[in-house]
């Protein structure tokens, strides 16, 4: 088996981004594992079987996700990056990272009528063109934040089993 690592780091953080997930693809583009990247930036993946592997990053707001080698990543598909190649006893080092800080939104969702916070509602995030990103989940107070995000128009909506209705950022109702 073999590894690989690299460090993390981004703007406004030179000395690396702490608390990044690097998620580990197979040549078919399946999970096969994740690492997690330290105060430093700095990460190593759990041994791998010999081949050739994509990585992608899933950091904190504002920074960018990238798929590995410099190019966003949003659920992309990763078998479009560069490949790793892990050969076995070895670290394959190098496999950084630099991403850009972006833009993000943040709201809080609570319930019409009594003002109550609203914890686990899902708001589906998309594209000006329609395209899924991401879907945070608010937390206990109803809060939720996006991830990076480049600069430009984004939509909003909600999802939730509740029974609530589910909306469409501003206010629009927007029934399944």
């Amino acid at each position: 088996t073999g590894t690989f690592s690299g460090t993390v780091t981004g703007t406004g953080a030179p000395a690396g981004i702490e608390n990044v997930s690097i998620d580990v693809f197979d040549a078919g583009g399946v999970w096969v594992a994740g690492a997690g990247t330290n105060s430093n930036g700095v990460y190593t993946t759990p041994e791998l079987a010999p081949g050739d592997y994509y990585a992608t990053t899933f950091a904190p707001p504002p920074f960018i996700n990238e798929l590995f080698d410099d190019s966003p990543c949003f659920f992309c598909d990763v078998t479009a990056g560069t490949p790793i190649t892990v050969t076995a006893g070895n670290d394959t080092s190098g496999i950084d990272f630099d991403l850009a800080a972006g833009g993000f939104f943040s709201g809080t969702i609570t319930a019409t009528g009594s003002g109550d916070e609203l914890a686990g509602i899902i708001v589906d995030i998309y594209d000006s063109a329609g395209v899924w990103l991401a879907n945070p989940t608010t937390d206990s107070q109803g809060d939720y934040r996006s991830p990076g995000l480049p600069a430009g128009d984004y939509h909003a909506s909600t999802w939730n089993t509740d029974g609530f209705i589910n909306e469409v950022f501003d206010d629009q109702p927007c029934p399944p």
